[in-house]
């Protein structure tokens, strides 16, 4: 449970350090190739990953069992989550900050350098 947030930041680090420092054309495109490796990585490469399937064998914590925690494991948080995620995109400064940047790079970068 504490390795996988390790290691996925590890991952950005270190992908981020290469595609930082790129813009436009190869930023995407060097962007697309860590992202098939990350792909391949994950669903190709049955020995380390288990492929599909995942990590099989790995025992479940017993706080994530727990049926009192239906966000967590019951089907209330998948089936209420179409709810979440657009709200809270349309709402958050985070969110209205992806959507100034999708709709208008050019004005989000003069907005943020004030």
């Amino acid at each position: 449970m504490i390795a996988a947030p390790v290691a996925g930041a590890l991952a950005a680090l270190i992908i981020g350090y290469f595609c930082i420092r790129l813009t436009h054309t190869y930023f995407a495109m060097l962007t697309l190739a860590f992202s098939m490796i990350v792909y391949y990585t994950a669903f190709k490469w049955y020995d380390f990953t288990g492929g599909d399937n995942g990590l099989i064998g790995i025992p479940v914590p017993a706080w994530v069992q727990d049926p009192r925690l239906p966000i967590i494991t019951g089907s209330s948080w998948s089936s209420h989550s179409w709810v979440f995620t657009p709200l809270a995109h349309c709402q958050l400064p985070f969110g209205k900050t992806l959507t100034a940047i999708r709709e208008n790079p050019d004005r989000a970068g003069f907005v943020a350098s004030m």
